[in-house]
Protein backbone atom coordinates (compact mmCIF):
# COMPACT_ATOMS: atom_id res chain seq x y z
CA UNK A 1 0.00 0.00 0.00
CA UNK A 2 3.07 2.40 0.71
CA UNK A 3 5.04 1.52 -2.46
CA UNK A 4 1.59 2.73 -4.35
CA UNK A 5 1.09 5.44 -2.60
CA UNK A 6 4.45 6.72 -2.93
CA UNK A 7 4.31 5.79 -6.78
CA UNK A 8 0.81 8.06 -6.89
CA UNK A 9 3.16 10.91 -5.21
CA UNK A 10 6.28 10.37 -7.59
CA UNK A 11 3.61 10.63 -10.38
CA UNK A 12 2.29 13.98 -9.00
CA UNK A 13 4.90 15.33 -8.13
CA UNK A 14 5.28 14.85 -9.94
CA UNK A 15 6.09 12.15 -7.55
CA UNK A 16 3.54 10.98 -5.42
CA UNK A 17 3.11 8.58 -0.83
CA UNK A 18 0.15 11.47 -0.56
CA UNK A 19 -2.17 11.86 2.70
CA UNK A 20 -4.10 14.20 1.24
CA UNK A 21 -5.16 12.96 -1.80
CA UNK A 22 -8.20 13.25 -3.91
CA UNK A 23 -10.98 10.29 -3.59
CA UNK A 24 -10.49 7.57 -5.93
CA UNK A 25 -13.13 8.77 -7.86
CA UNK A 26 -11.48 11.60 -8.78
CA UNK A 27 -7.58 10.61 -9.09
CA UNK A 28 -9.36 7.74 -11.69
CA UNK A 29 -10.61 11.02 -13.61
CA UNK A 30 -7.20 12.85 -13.42
CA UNK A 31 -5.28 9.72 -14.86
CA UNK A 32 -8.19 9.11 -17.61
CA UNK A 33 -7.83 13.16 -18.43
CA UNK A 34 -3.96 12.65 -18.43
CA UNK A 35 -3.74 9.66 -20.50
CA UNK A 36 -6.06 11.22 -23.29
CA UNK A 37 -4.02 14.70 -22.82
CA UNK A 38 -0.52 12.90 -23.00
CA UNK A 39 -1.97 10.86 -26.22
CA UNK A 40 -1.11 7.83 -24.70
CA UNK A 41 -2.72 4.72 -26.07
CA UNK A 42 -3.98 1.49 -24.36
CA UNK A 43 -0.67 -0.61 -24.78
CA UNK A 44 1.48 2.05 -23.24
CA UNK A 45 -0.56 2.60 -19.64
CA UNK A 46 1.28 -0.14 -18.48
CA UNK A 47 4.48 1.54 -18.69
CA UNK A 48 3.16 4.80 -16.84
CA UNK A 49 4.52 4.16 -13.61
CA UNK A 50 7.73 1.77 -14.84
CA UNK A 51 10.50 4.36 -16.07
CA UNK A 52 13.71 1.59 -16.07
CA UNK A 53 14.86 0.71 -19.05
CA UNK A 54 16.09 3.66 -20.10
CA UNK A 55 14.63 6.97 -20.46
CA UNK A 56 10.73 6.64 -20.88
CA UNK A 57 8.94 8.08 -23.97
CA UNK A 58 7.78 11.80 -23.92
CA UNK A 59 4.46 10.70 -23.78
CA UNK A 60 4.66 9.33 -20.25
CA UNK A 61 6.91 12.13 -19.26
CA UNK A 62 4.02 14.55 -20.31
CA UNK A 63 1.38 12.16 -18.50
CA UNK A 64 3.33 12.54 -15.21
CA UNK A 65 3.62 16.66 -15.92
CA UNK A 66 -0.21 15.94 -16.34
CA UNK A 67 -0.72 14.31 -12.88
CA UNK A 68 1.75 16.83 -11.54
CA UNK A 69 -0.58 19.66 -12.22
CA UNK A 70 -4.04 18.22 -11.86
CA UNK A 71 -2.95 17.45 -8.12
CA UNK A 72 -1.08 21.02 -7.41
CA UNK A 73 1.97 19.61 -7.32
CA UNK A 74 3.34 21.18 -10.20
CA UNK A 75 2.71 24.91 -10.87
CA UNK A 76 3.95 27.17 -14.13
CA UNK A 77 6.58 24.49 -14.53
CA UNK A 78 7.64 24.22 -10.91
CA UNK A 79 7.40 21.71 -8.40
CA UNK A 80 5.70 23.15 -5.23
CA UNK A 81 7.64 21.24 -2.46
CA UNK A 82 5.72 22.67 0.40
CA UNK A 83 2.05 21.45 -1.19
CA UNK A 84 3.89 17.99 -1.44
CA UNK A 85 5.34 17.80 1.38
CA UNK A 86 2.66 18.79 3.54
CA UNK A 87 0.74 15.26 1.61
CA UNK A 88 3.41 12.99 3.20
CA UNK A 89 1.35 11.50 5.77
CA UNK A 90 3.08 12.03 9.65
CA UNK A 91 3.23 8.53 9.87
CA UNK A 92 4.50 7.58 6.88
CA UNK A 93 7.70 5.25 7.79
CA UNK A 94 10.87 7.55 7.43
CA UNK A 95 9.23 10.71 6.63
CA UNK A 96 12.04 12.89 7.65
CA UNK A 97 14.21 10.93 4.99
CA UNK A 98 11.40 11.37 2.68
CA UNK A 99 11.36 15.14 3.24
CA UNK A 100 14.71 15.33 3.03
CA UNK A 101 15.17 13.74 -0.52
CA UNK A 102 11.73 15.31 -1.67
CA UNK A 103 13.08 18.75 -1.16
CA UNK A 104 16.89 17.72 -3.13
CA UNK A 105 14.67 16.10 -5.96
CA UNK A 106 12.23 19.10 -6.20
CA UNK A 107 14.88 21.16 -7.19
CA UNK A 108 15.40 19.19 -10.76
CA UNK A 109 14.17 21.61 -13.58
CA UNK A 110 13.92 20.15 -17.16
CA UNK A 111 13.45 22.06 -20.21
CA UNK A 112 10.04 21.77 -20.16
CA UNK A 113 6.97 20.59 -17.76
CA UNK A 114 7.26 16.85 -19.43
CA UNK A 115 11.28 16.93 -18.52
CA UNK A 116 10.55 18.01 -14.94
CA UNK A 117 8.30 16.03 -13.86
CA UNK A 118 10.62 13.08 -15.20
CA UNK A 119 13.97 14.29 -13.53
CA UNK A 120 12.06 14.74 -10.21
CA UNK A 121 10.34 10.96 -10.61
CA UNK A 122 13.53 9.83 -12.08
CA UNK A 123 15.76 11.60 -8.73
CA UNK A 124 12.89 9.95 -6.45
CA UNK A 125 13.45 6.58 -7.64
CA UNK A 126 17.32 7.08 -7.95
CA UNK A 127 17.59 7.78 -3.87
CA UNK A 128 14.95 4.80 -3.32
CA UNK A 129 11.79 6.70 -2.77
CA UNK A 130 10.04 4.90 -5.12
CA UNK A 131 9.87 0.83 -5.12
CA UNK A 132 11.66 -0.44 -8.46
CA UNK A 133 9.55 -1.21 -11.15
CA UNK A 134 8.25 -5.01 -11.46
CA UNK A 135 10.09 -7.30 -13.77
CA UNK A 136 8.81 -7.79 -16.96
CA UNK A 137 7.62 -10.67 -18.23
CA UNK A 138 9.61 -12.48 -20.65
Amino acid sequence: MRAATLVLFACALAVGVLGEMPPESERAKMMKKCITESGLDESAKKDIFIMSEGEPSQKIKCFHACMSREMGVMVDGNINKDKAIEMIPADFPEREKAVEVFSKCSEEKGSDDCETAYLVFKCLRDNKMIPPPPPRPE
